[in-house]
């Protein structure tokens, strides 16, 4: 398995902003890990490190377990940083 390297993508949205989160004006960063199957779902995610912690792992990884990528490529491990912040999450 690689970790990181391009590969392609039919569906990475970004995450759903958490409620509280988004009412108090909190941003941070999600650093998350994950496998993808050679079907092009994601098989397993785990976050690596967040800010502030405790905040958006959840919201994180709903939105990871839910990318696409393209069928048939070889089964790899990735990584990806997810930001929260207004203008880049979905409310």
């Amino acid at each position: 398995m690689r970790l990181g390297g391009e590969e392609c993508e039919l569906e990475r949205l970004p995450p759903l902003y958490p409620k509280e989160a988004l009412e108090r004006g909190i941003t941070g960063i999600v650093e998350v890990e994950y496998a993808t199957a050679a079907d092009g779902t994601v098989e397993w995610a785990e976050v690596t490190r967040s800010h502030p912690r405790g905040v958006f792992e959840q919201a994180a990884l709903r939105s990871v377990y839910g990318w696409q990528f393209c069928p048939g490529e070889m089964p790899s491990r990735r990584s990806a940083r997810i930001p929260f912040g207004a203008r880049r999450s979905r409310r």
